[in-house]
């Protein structure tokens, strides 16, 4: 006999309606793949800082800039492009189609990453070239690809928003 309390019914409908994914068990916590992640900030920046040693030049930065790329911008930009896009993204037909994925997982082959994520991340990373030099810009994929993994795996934005602040404090304190 199927269990049907109405604590689990009311765990299920929680679960369903996350129109954001901005429900979190913080399970991510627990996980190594979490704090790999954190880890891959600074190795990324010191790859950029390697290939294009320019690039990374010193900046006057002031604490309401702090404010905004370690907090504003992660929040505002992982709800919309994770929670939204990359969530909406998922249940389209026409893009398991179009990547010849299984409906039901919408994953390509390759690492586990989503024809969803990759389609956000390719999205997300075009928009960062109208304000950010090309070599810089382009460097937000990879990290754009993990933070949409993370939100594939867990189903909630709240990783991919701590990441995300975590890089842009990483690029900001090289900066300083």
């Amino acid at each position: 006999m199927p269990h049907t309390s109405h604590s689990s019914n009311s765990l299920d409908s929680l679960h369903t309606f996350n129109p954001i994914g901005a429900h979190c068990s913080g399970y991510f916590l627990t996980q190594k793949w979490f704090y790999l992640a954190l880890l891959f900030a600074p190795l990324s920046l010191s790859t950029i800082a390697f290939i294009a040693p320019n690039l990374l030049q010193h900046q006057p930065w002031h604490w309401p800039a702090w404010f905004i790329l370690i907090v504003w911008q992660p929040v505002l930009e992982e709800l919309i492009f994770r929670g939204l896009i990359q969530q909406k993204l998922t249940h389209q037909a026409w893009l398991t189609r179009f990547f010849n994925t299984n409906t039901a997982l919408n994953t390509l082959c390759i690492g586990g990453i989503s024809a969803a994520n990759l389609v956000t991340s390719l999205l997300f990373t075009s928009l960062h070239f109208l304000y950010h030099p090309p070599l810089l810009a382009l460097g937000v994929l990879v990290p754009s690809l993990i933070f949409g993994w993370f939100f594939d795996r867990y189903h909630c934005v709240v990783p991919a928003i701590l990441l995300h602040s975590v890089y842009n404090a990483v690029l900001l304190f090289s900066f300083f």
